[in-house]
């Protein structure tokens, strides 16, 4: 689960998990995005594991990915991009999903995920 507490040492509190779910979820690997208004976090729900985003403001949340095995979000400096991993096979790949404009649940925008071009 995601849990927040102030840099000063102040009374943490809940941010994921608080309403039961029908199948074992683990949430890790949680990256704030650079303006503060997101999580970007690795959520394994039974035996899938995607990247999902945490809205602060709302406390809503909702899958990045759906295709599983992804694992560990970075944002990139200018939060318009996620990097993560997709383990798959015995191998790791990277991977980033580019584009990102971010919507709460209500209407998510889909984005594209790829792998990056070699230069």
């Amino acid at each position: 689960r995601l849990w927040k507490v102030t840099a000063d040492g102040g009374k943490e509190s809940q941010l994921t998990g608080l309403k039961p779910e029908k199948e074992q979820v683990e949430e890790t690997w949680p990256h704030w995005s650079p303006d503060g208004k997101w999580i970007a976090m690795q959520r394994r729900v039974g035996n899938n594991t995607d990247v999902w985003i945490y809205e602060v403001a709302t406390g809503a949340a909702f899958p990045l990915t759906s295709f599983g095995d992804c694992s560990k979000p970075t944002w990139s400096y200018d939060g318009k991009s996620i990097w993560f991993t997709r383990f798959k096979n015995a191998k790791e790949s990277i991977w980033v999903a580019t584009d990102l404009t971010l919507t709460p649940p209500r209407a998510v925008k889909k984005t594209s995920a790829k792998r990056p071009t070699k230069r």
